[in-house]
């Protein structure tokens, strides 16, 4: 099948099932990307089995953070050209894309959609001091498949608040991640976070964050990578942006490795086979003691 034949498809989807809820300006520029021949093509230039519209949109605002001057800023809140008053958006960023083909082609070529969302470290807490106590309270040792930029390898330097009588981590850090408890069951959270004694991350495509342009993606450019995006949806996400930024100048030690395709799909049978016994247990037994 031809890139014009199911992009379409993959934007209009997109549009209706994750940035209606997330980025209103995204989901109007996918509906008017379904039918613009030539920004399809250009984004057909992303890998295949990508997230090409979160892919397309990252690769746009990684070059606007960079410094690319041009009208389509004022729609961005990550920029002081920002104007709440700016309409009519879809002009400058057709203008954009087509000024900047090259560019673009390169970053949706060369980059994957790699979400760095470290305050899913909120659910990974209580689930290692699970673990901790399935151990009986020996280290762990961390293998992170798909880290990206290796940030929630860096879980316990992170100061966490579970609604308001439960707090842990290292209470200094500047990366703070509150989490809602509802409900009537409370999970494990430790007063001490479990040891760890080794941390390995796997990605076909590993970021350094001490590389300028790695961590501008990690992030700040590839928040589109996730359901609520830097660009648009404001003071929320402006905040975790900055989050992400503390994260990666933690810079503790940890290892990233790039993994080659068959091993990465080798690890990821391994999670899922180990997932399902996981589930097979806790359905025969609840949280240990």
């Amino acid at each position: 099948m031809a890139v014009q034949e199911y992009l379409p498809q993959v934007f209009e989807r997109s549009a209706k099932e994750e940035f209606r809820y997330s980025s209103p300006l995204y989901e109007r520029l996918s509906l008017a990307i379904t039918k613009d021949s030539e920004l399809l093509t250009l984004a057909g230039h992303g890998r295949r089995g990508e997230r090409i519209p979160n892919l397309l949109f990252a690769a746009v605002h990684f070059l606007l953070l960079n410094g690319v001057q041009h009208p389509l800023r004022r729609f961005y809140p990550s920029l002081p050209e920002f104007s709440a008053e700016a309409s009519g958006p879809y002009a400058d960023f057709r203008s954009f894309c087509m000024d900047h083909a090259a560019e673009i082609r390169q970053q949706i070529s060369a980059r994957l959609v790699q979400t760095n969302e470290v305050r899913r470290c909120a659910g990974l807490v209580p689930a290692f001091e699970w673990v901790r106590r399935l151990a009986k309270d020996r280290p762990l040792h961390l293998v992170d498949i798909g880290t990206s930029a290796g940030l929630n390898l860096l879980w316990d330097h992170y100061a966490y608040e579970y609604g308001t009588a439960h707090r842990c981590g290292e209470l200094s850090s500047l990366v703070k991640i509150k989490c809602a408890l509802r409900g009537n069951l409370i999970p494990p959270i430790p007063l001490t976070l479990p040891q760890v004694s080794a941390r390995i991350g796997l990605d076909l495509n590993p970021l350094d964050v001490h590389h300028p342009e790695d961590a501008l993606w990690a992030t700040r450019a590839d928040l589109a990578g996730a359901s609520r995006t830097i660009c648009f949806v404001g003071e929320s996400d402006s905040s975790r942006a900055a989050m992400l930024a503390d994260a990666a100048s933690r810079g503790r030690s940890r290892v990233v490795a790039r993994s080659d395709e068959v091993l990465f799909v080798k690890m990821r049978c391994y999670v899922l086979f180990g997932s399902l016994l996981s589930y097979r247990r806790s359905r025969e037994t609840d949280y240990p003691p």
